[in-house]
């Protein structure tokens, strides 16, 4: 099985556990956050046999250092940065049409 293959049978079986243990929503917002981690693993390269507590570091440094776009009512799009694992938003850094 490839490393590709390996992420994708973890997730897999991630999603099985979950739909037996909480709500269909809770299983749908686990697995989109799980996903982004398992698309930075994939694109540093990471295989998952190995993956280390630094490696889960460098992904939590990642996200604080990446913006997020949201999408407003009205359809403006606002790039914010997340500080912490709670959702606190440190500010707004700019907008995007």
């Amino acid at each position: 099985m490839g490393q590709n293959g390996i992420w994708e049978w973890l997730l897999e079986g991630f999603e099985f556990d979950l739909e037996t243990r909480v709500k269909p929503r809770t299983v749908r917002y686990y697995i989109d956050h799980v996903r982004i981690f398992v698309r930075w693993a994939k694109d540093e390269i990471i295989d998952a046999r190995t993956l280390t507590k630094r490696d889960v570091q460098r992904f939590f440094h990642f996200l604080i250092e990446s913006p997020a776009v949201i999408t407003l009512g009205n359809g403006t799009r606002r790039e914010v940065k997340i500080v912490s694992n709670n959702g606190t938003l440190l500010g707004q850094s700019g907008l995007k049409n």
